[in-house]
This record gives C-alpha cells, structure tokens and sequence, in this order.
C-alpha cells in the first residue's frame, strides 16, 4: 500500500494527518507531490523538528513543487554527492527530477517543478521551479520505458477541464505542455498518475491513463493494488 499526498505548504498539522493515515492504512511509503515545505529544510522549521522529534518508521519520498526552497535542496543534493535520492532528514527523501524508484512492487517515475502563477505574491518564486532541458530529457527516457505510475507536482495541460481557471493554466503553463507533448509522443503510457499543485481531491481519465490529483494539507489517495481510496481532511472515504 502507497499514500499519495498533495501539497502541505509547510503545514506540520497536515504531515501529521498524512502518518495518521498511513499508519492505519499499513503503508509501505508516503509519497508527498511537492509544494512541502516552502523555505525548508532549514533546520529552524518545524518540519525539520517533526522528523527530528518523531521519527516515524514510514519514509517518505517527496518531489520539489512551485513553492520549495530549491536553494537549498540542490546545496543539499551536491553535498550529499548529487544522488538521484536525497536523505534529508532521517526517514525523509526529496526525490530528484526524472528518476525512477521502486516502491511496494511498483516503478514509479517522479518529477518535480512547476509553473507559479506570477500574480500570487504571497509565496517566494524561485527560478528552479522550471525544469532544465536535462531534466527534461531525463523524463522522457524514464517514460518511454513505461513505468507504473508518475509522481509529478503538475499534470499535463489536457486534464481538470472542469477547472474554473483550466483555459489560463492550459495555455500559460510550460510544464503542463511539457506533459502534454511527452505522452502524445510515447505509447509507453503509464496507468496511473499522482500529481498535486492544483488543491483539487479528484480523478480524471485522459491520455489512456488515469489521473488523481492530491489535494491539500492532507488530503491523499491510497493505492492497493488497482484500487485507489480518497482520504479528505474530515473523513475517510
């Protein structure tokens, strides 16, 4: 069993509801999909602390969103020998775009980044929350092997067409194009995709895949075998 989670935005009341779900779900792995921390891993913040104080037996993988202190992520990726899998505290990994990993039987291929919109100023913009051409490169070859599932902060442009905003986003976002272009150029299809960014707890079928977005400060999916079971902040469902 695998959780998905949406975004936390540094929220340690949201990772709490994470392991609380995942503890009673018997979870193999939290997969966070990006936007976690905004200026962390700092070691003043209280994520930092959480992981420090708790150390919880469940790890946790997460890929870089929008709103992330990619500063201090790649220090931290070159001090640690630039490993596609970075330990930042224990129990704890940022995952590094374009890689893929095998979680509970399954190849997951994670990629981070993502498009902020620039009138939003409440959040620090960083301009690593674009991934480079490499990057890029790196995906597309991890796609055409087929894994799994995809772990990405963003989506491509074609899904959540029932989104208010859907036709400014679709239009205005690279890495939802970048998406885009990548699965119409590939057979190699993944059957699921896991992604965050948009504060949405929903579905969509689109691209021969099926395509759930993560919600918000604890709001998650399950996955058991081909079944996936939505987790909202109030309830279980």
């Amino acid at each position: 069993m695998l959780l998905f989670a949406g975004v936390l935005h540094g929220s340690v009341s949201g990772l709490e509801r994470l392991y609380e779900v995942a503890e009673q779900s018997d979870c193999k792995a939290i997969i966070q999909l990006g936007d976690f921390g905004i200026h962390w891993p700092e070691p003043t913040n209280m994520i930092h602390e959480f992981f420090e104080s708790v150390k919880p037996k469940i790890p946790l993988y997460f890929c870089d969103g929008n709103h992330e202190n990619h500063t201090l992520l790649d220090s931290l990726w070159r001090q640690r020998g630039c490993p596609d899998v970075v330990p930042i505290v224990p129990g704890c990994f940022h995952v590094r775009r374009g890689t893929e990993l095998i979680l509970d039987g399954r190849k997951i291929l994670f990629m981070g980044g993502a498009n902020t919109h620039k009138a939003s100023t409440e959040l620090q913009w960083w301009p690593r929350e674009m991934p480079d051409h490499g990057e890029r490169m790196r995906f597309i070859r991890a796609l055409e092997e087929k894994p799994d599932i995809v772990a990405s902060h963003d989506c491509p442009s074609g899904v959540g067409s029932d989104a208010a905003y859907y036709e400014e986003w679709s239009k205005n976002s690279s890495v939802a194009k970048f998406f885009h272009d990548a699965l119409i150029t590939t057979a190699s299809r993944p059957t699921k995709w896991f992604f965050g960014h948009h504060h949405f707890l929903d579905s969509w079928d689109a691209y021969d895949t099926t395509f759930y977005c993560c919600g918000a400060h604890g709001e998650s999916w399950t996955l058991k075998e081909e079944n996936c079971v939505r987790h909202f902040l109030d309830s279980s469902v």
